[in-house]
């Protein structure tokens, strides 16, 4: 299984991992390109991912 988009509120995209976590994209764009690493990183034999961190540089400078 890859990553799916479950939720598309219009301001932002929920993104469903193969591990069970959720990740919040700014747009159907950045949504698919999540889903298209899910299913990339699979394809190379990574197999179940559980954890990715997709956030930007900017916004991990925020957290920290």
């Amino acid at each position: 299984m890859t990553g799916h988009i479950i939720r598309n509120t219009g301001s932002a995209v929920t993104v469903q991992m193969p591990s069970g976590d959720q990740v919040e994209a700014k747009s159907v764009i950045e949504a698919l390109d999540i889903v298209d690493q899910s299913r990339s990183l699979q394809q190379e034999g990574f197999g179940q991912i559980n954890t990715l961190d997709f956030r930007t540089e900017a916004e991990k400078a925020e957290l920290a």
